[in-house]
């Protein structure tokens, strides 16, 4: 790595020099365009929603209700479900939102609530949605629904000198994004987690999907998701999409719009197996045994939103600190699941020590060949052999099918039949933290994440299952050292054979190429 690091020096001053340009910042903040600060609406126990928890409220003081959805076709019911049964609003923050068929019912549901009087909030981080922007503005025009883009690099009204100077001189803040992901109604009921709005992440697309993992709130910390997304839609990197993006909306596309989304359901609806996403309820769904609620103590860690300001030298991660602080009094377990893990040197320590003092430390994470962003993976691999000497147990997800896939030197892949894409923690198997946070240094110093820090044994329990049922041979490679102690084996189960690779399994020579070109740069404190 030494070595790799001196054979880049002078590309590593250009962008330091790119990076550290001392001009003033071209783009103006949100404040100063048409907006109305709004927090959340506080009297809404009287809802269906409200109703529905009452009893469960009182019987519980001082305790959140949680359900674990694993599964993505679930998890979009229950979406769903929550939109449907809200009467005062709805509030959506999520780092990507895709113009395919889940979104699109999505946001029909969201036209039918907003017809039905619900005040309906949007805040979308600005790096996903270029694609989107005419259906936002289009969906921005229809009454009780406002959108937002948080940190966007440009707004439409500047100059095209202070657009060529935003791009020279701004792109370290671009760099930093709102990764949080949460749907709330009402203030009472909540799915916040790792899933996007995309055909991918609910079982919906027929060439791949991410296993991630969402969690259904009720009680106090739904207040709290709240409470976190109106400081991230007033704040001042929060632009309203019409400030953003140069297409005026206009009553003809919004009538487009909606036409389209109205087909979408009326299909959706005609196929048996949709049917339930578009009709269940959420009383429906609570009242199954299968699916019902644990109460437990629980409290938010959720990054401010002036992190995408601050110096990277000055971030601090919340999720972070809560995880730091519990892990001070593990003495058991700790088990991770991070689709994108990057440890690094001082992680690989931390790590380590938790092994020297007797907590048996297990990781799942992507293969190469089943990431969907090869970068990322080239800042874990080197750090893999250092990880299995300190005793941490390392596992990789199998690509389900391995079909080959396009792929981007440093961008997005289109990933293969499966990908991980959870974020879950377990803690001596009573506690567990769930959301949008990778152990990786994109989560702690550039993005903005949250995760519920859940302190129950069974709640534990239960994600603790789903991580065992995650890493048998069949699922996800063990990694293990050679006999001499110098060179990586993956051993797992294909097609009921056991396997044994003595390089990464199904990976191809153009990925392998990729991995290593990505090696020689400086680039690991932005993955």
């Amino acid at each position: 790595m030494k070595f790799k690091t001196k054979s880049v020096t002078s590309l590593l001053l250009v962008m330091l020099i790119v990076g550290c340009t001392s001009i003033s910042r071209a783009r103006p903040d949100a404040t100063q365009y048409p907006r109305t600060p709004s927090t959340a609406i506080l009297q809404t126990t009287q809802t269906a929603l409200g109703s529905h928890l009452k009893e469960a409220v009182s019987k519980n003081p001082g305790q959140s209700g949680f359900h674990i959805y694993d599964r993505g076709s679930q998890s979009l019911i229950a979406r769903l479900a929550l939109v449907r049964l809200a009467e005062k609003s709805v509030d959506l923050q999520y780092y990507a939102i895709a113009g395919d068929a889940t979104s699109n019912l999505m946001m029909e549901a969201l036209i039918r609530a907003a017809q039905r009087g619900v005040r309906v909030r949007l805040l979308v981080d600005s790096f996903t949605v270029s694609d989107m922007k005419e259906a936002l503005l289009a969906f921005d025009g229809i009454e009780n629904i406002q959108i937002r883009v948080f940190n966007p690099l440009m707004t439409k009204d500047q100059s095209p000198w202070a657009k060529v100077q935003t791009v020279f001189t701004d792109l370290g803040h671009a760099n930093k994004r709102m990764h949080n992901k949460v749907l709330i109604a009402d203030n009472q009921m909540a799915i916040m987690g790792g899933r996007n709005l995309s055909d991918e992440y609910f079982d919906a697309d027929q060439d791949f999907e991410f296993k991630d993992i969402d969690l259904l709130t009720a009680g106090p910390i739904t207040n709290d998701l709240s409470k976190s997304f109106d400081e991230y839609w007033n704040d001042r990197n929060s632009f309203p999409v019409s400030a953003v993006y140069e297409t005026e909306h206009n009553e003809g596309k919004t009538s487009e719009l909606r036409s389209k989304l109205k087909e979408n359901w009326d299909r959706q609806a005609k196929d048996p197996k949709q049917r339930r996403q578009l009709a269940s309820s959420l009383p429906e769904i609570l009242s199954d045994p299968d699916l019902s609620l644990i109460w437990a103590k629980a409290e938010l860690a959720a990054d401010d939103p002036l992190k995408v300001v601050r110096p990277t030298s000055s971030n601090e991660s919340e999720p972070l600190k809560e995880i730091l602080s519990l892990l001070n009094g593990a003495t058991k377990e700790f088990a991770i699941i991070s689709a994108y893990f990057v440890p690094t040197e001082q992680g690989v320590e931390w790590l380590g020590g938790l092994e020297d003092r007797g907590v048996d430390v297990r990781v799942l994470t992507n293969s190469l060949a089943s990431t969907d962003v090869v970068a990322v993976h080239s800042g874990y691999a080197p750090y893999r052999i250092d990880l299995l000497r300190r005793g941490v147990d390392l596992h990789e997800f199998i690509p389900v099918g391995q079909k080959k896939s396009r792929q981007r030197l440093l961008g997005r892949s289109q990933p293969p039949r499966a990908g991980l894409h959870s974020k879950a923690y377990i803690i001596d198997k009573e506690h567990a933290i769930i959301g949008s946070f990778n152990l990786d240094p994109r989560s702690v110093q550039l993005n903005t994440e949250m995760a519920v820090v859940i302190h129950n044994k069974e709640i534990s329990q239960q994600l603790h299952t789903m991580f065992e049922k995650s890493i048998q041979p069949d699922v996800s490679y063990q990694l293990m050292l050679d006999k001499s102690g110098d060179e990586l084996r993956w051993q797992g189960i294909e097609k009921g054979q056991k396997l044994r690779y003595s390089h990464e399994p199904h990976a191809g020579v153009w990925r392998n190429i990729q991995n290593f070109l990505v090696t020689l740069l400086p680039v690991e404190d932005q993955l």
